[in-house]
């Protein structure tokens, strides 16, 4: 019932703050797991935990997309994105740094903007898209 589920949450705010720290943490694994990682591991698991999650969870991913292209009437939403984000941004920049990549901070940021980018093709062809197709292309791009 409607009643049983503020039982568990103050309100939709803390519903929708638990929706997307649940789907950051499936969709890249929790900080407890990444700071185990370090150089081309990190960068493995983070594209499986991200195909895994584009396959198995597209109904959260839709709605994860459909929140975050409202940011603007849902602040919340744009600071939890911003916070996971920055601190997924300074794990990946000290990565592609440590495996010699010149400029470090722009691969942090395009490696990001390419999983999104795999996320929005994916949604709008769905079972036109070659997922298979492009994580082995990503395994290549990184020599995974």
């Amino acid at each position: 019932s409607k009643g049983l589920l503020y039982h568990y949450f103050d309100g939709k705010e803390a519903i929708l703050r638990a929706i997307f720290k649940s789907a950051f943490d499936k969709m890249a694994g929790s900080a407890e797991v990444l700071e185990g990682l370090h150089g081309r591991d990190l960068i493995r698991f983070l594209v499986d935990q991200a195909f895994d999650f584009l396959m198995y969870q597209g109904n959260l991913q839709r709605l994860m997309i459909g929140l975050a292209v409202q940011v603007s009437d849902l602040p919340l939403v744009h600071d939890i994105a911003s916070q996971k984000m920055a601190s997924y941004k300074s794990l990946l920049t000290s990565t592609f740094d440590a495996l010699g990549y010149d400029d470090a901070e722009g691969e942090a940021l395009a490696f990001g903007a390419l999983l999104d980018g795999i996320a929005l093709q994916l949604m709008v062809l769905d079972v036109d898209y070659d997922l298979a197709k492009m994580k082995e292309h990503l395994y290549h791009k990184y020599a995974l």
